[in-house]
Order: C-alpha cells, then structure tokens, then sequence
C-alpha cells in the first residue's frame, strides 16, 4: 500500500496582516495505479541540498499543491470581504470532499488563513484542524496596531477565531512561537482556555512568525500529525 497525501491550499493575505495558507489536506492509503498522480521527486543528494526557506518547508509538505489566490489577487476575480473568505474555503473544502471521507481530511491554516481554517472546521466534518501562529480575533489584532481608534467600529474583518474554536468538535493542535513580532504570543494565548482535553497547544521557545518550520519541535510534531494511523 502506498500512503499518497493531497493538498489543497487557499492563500489569503492583507497589507497590514502578513499573508498565510489556509489548507485542507486530504490523506488516502491507496495502492499506486495509473490515474494516481505521480510520486514527488526524490530528494536531492546532501550536498545540492538547498538552505530550507519558508516556502521549500511548505512545497515539501504539499508535494500536490494547488494553490487559489484570494479574491482582487492575481487571476482571481471577486468582492474581496470577510464572507468571501468563508465561501473560497467552503468551496475548496466541497472539492476534497467529493473525492475523500471527512475522516481523511486535515484542516490546516497559517497566520490570516488561521481564522478561516477554523470556521471552516467549526462548519463541516473533518479529522484535525492545525493552527500555525493563530490569533484570537482580527478585531483584537487590529487593536494593537490601531489602539488610538475605535476599531469595533471600522474594522470590517472580525474573524473571531475565539468564537470558531469553541465549536469545533476534531482535536486541534496550534503551534505558536514565543516571539512572534506579528501575532503576539499572549494574543494567541488566549486561546488556550477554549481548548479541549484532548487539543494542544505547542509554544516555540524563541520562535517568531515565519520560521517556526526552522525547529525540530514543529517539524517533528507535523510529521506525527499528518501521518494516517
């Protein structure tokens, strides 16, 4: 039997919060055969071997990417609003699901894509949902970096990750560095009370934003974690 991994990425970002990956990730324990995509290439000798970046350590996670840009960007066309975000993961979530069981699919969402990989999870059966550096809400966020104005009343992205989580009945797992400058460690920590007995939560010891794929610890877990047993 050959373990194949499919991954299906949404890519949302903003100017103000950074850019992150909202993914469903389907796995499927299938024997190899013609209409099976090809297996990803193997990996180079050590000594061409590349310095791992942000974006190897995700093309190494995803060896069959697809990736949508999010409305307004690139060739996607659209109202680019909270709502739209919803619909894109739905509808990205409907096309894993006319292929593979709920059972065979991991939610998985970085940064932005955070928010939406746990409304989508909140929403529609699935096996895991993993965060990477989530925050608990756009709205407290937006109140860091705008404390001087009334925020509740501008923002138009409220995202309330907090909200999601508690209706979220697959274990989750976050991963969150203790120096991330962007979503701030105690921003993200307020999550922990709205986790379940079986969910956990990973602090990365000095790990910021963008490089926790730098540190065994994260590696390690998402490879125990994306393994189908």
């Amino acid at each position: 039997m050959q373990r194949n991994v499919y991954w299906f990425l949404l890519l949302f970002a903003t100017a103000v919060f950074g850019c992150g990956p909202t993914v469903v990730a389907v796995h499927e324990n299938v024997p190899r055969h013609a209409s099976a995509p090809p297996p990803p290439p193997a990996p180079a000798p050590a000594s061409t071997v590349q310095e791992a970046t942000y974006q190897s350590f995700y093309d190494e996670l995803s060896p069959y990417g697809t990736w949508i840009d999010y409305p307004g960007y690139g060739k996607s066309t659209g109202k680019f609003d909270e709502q739209t975000l919803y619909a894109w993961a739905k509808l990205l979530y409907k096309l894993a699901r006319s292929r593979y069981p709920a059972d065979s699919i991991i939610v998985y969402g970085k940064s932005l894509g955070t928010g939406i990989a746990a409304q989508l999870a909140s929403t529609n059966n699935c096996k895991r949902l993993i965060l990477e550096t989530p925050y608990y809400s756009l709205t407290s966020m937006a109140k860091r970096y705008f404390f001087m104005y009334p925020v509740d009343w501008m923002i138009h992205y409220k995202i309330p990750t907090w909200q999601y989580l508690q209706k979220v009945e697959v274990p989750i797992t976050i991963f969150h560095g203790t120096n991330d400058g962007l979503i701030p460690y105690r921003n993200c920590e307020r999550l922990k009370k709205l986790l379940k007995k079986e969910d956990e939560f990973i602090s990365i010891e000095n790990g910021s934003h963008n490089d926790l794929y730098t540190f065994p610890q994260t590696v390690s877990k998402l490879d125990s974690l994306l393994e189908l047993n």
